[in-house]
C-alpha cells in the first residue's frame, strides 16, 4: 500500500497549496527529500523563490524531482481540498521564513459524513464514513541542521495516535469545531 502525502508552498497554518506525492511519503524517505532539496535550491539561488515556482508549475512532486509521472489538477492538494484519510503526511514549506513544516495525517475523528454516491453507471448506495484530520509534528529551520528524521516520524505516529484517542473520548474537542461545520452528507454525482 502507498503512503501518500504532498509538499506545499505555504504556511502549514493557513493558506498552502501543494502538490501530491503517491507513495514513500514518510518523513524518513520523502521529508528527507524535501529538506535537501530545498536546501540545495537555499545554497545555489539564497531563497527559495525557484523552489516554489517550480513546485507550483509542477503537477506531482514526482515530476518536480524529474521522474517524469503525469498528473492533473486533481493532484493539487489545498487545505480545502484535503483528504485526510489519504493524505498521511504533508511537507510545507515557507519561503519567507525559511522553514519546512512536517504534518501528519490519517488522524480518526467520531465526527461522521454520509456519503450519497449516484455517479452514472455505479450502483446507487449510502454509507457513513468516519472524518479524518491532521496535525502539525514540528517545523524545522531550512538554514539549520538535519533534522534526526527517524525522530520525527516516531513523533507523528505518537501524536496521531494520541490525538485518536482524545477526539474518540471528547467528540466535542475545540480541535474538531471546523470539521463539525462542514456539511454531515456528501453527494458524487
Amino acid at each position: 500500500m502507498s503512503t501518500r502525502g504532498f509538499v506545499a508552498i505555504g504556511k502549514a497554518g493557513g493558506a498552502w497549496d501543494g502538490r501530491y506525492n503517491h507513495s514513500d511519503s514518510y518523513p524518513t524517505w520523502l521529508g528527507e527529500k524535501v529538506f535537501e532539496e530545498a536546501k540545495r535550491w537555499l545554497h545555489n539561488d539564497g531563497h527559495l523563490h525557484g523552489f516554489a515556482q517550480k513546485l507550483l508549475a509542477a503537477h506531482r512532486w514526482e515530476q518536480f524531482i524529474g521522474e517524469g509521472r503525469d498528473g492533473n489538477e486533481s493532484d493539487h492538494i489545498t487545505p480545502e481540498n484535503a483528504d485526510w484519510l489519504f493524505m498521511e503526511w504533508g511537507y510545507t514549506i515557507d519561503p519567507d521564513a525559511r522553514t519546512m513544516t512536517v504534518i501528519v495525517g490519517c488522524i480518526e475523528t467520531p465526527i461522521t459524513l454520509t456519503i450519497h454516491d449516484q455517479r452514472p453507471g455505479a450502483p446507487s448506495r449510502e454509507w457513513q464514513t468516519e472524518r479524518y484530520t491532521s496535525a502539525v509534528v514540528t517545523t524545522v529551520s531550512l538554514d539549520g541542521q538535519k533534522p534526526f528524521w527517524e525522530a520525527v516520524e516516531r513523533r507523528g505516529h505518537k501524536l496521531r495516535e494520541r490525538l485518536e484517542t482524545r477526539y474518540m473520548r471528547n467528540p466535542e474537542h475545540p480541535d474538531l469545531a471546523g470539521l463539525r461545520a462542514l456539511p454531515t452528507v456528501e453527494v458524487w454525482n
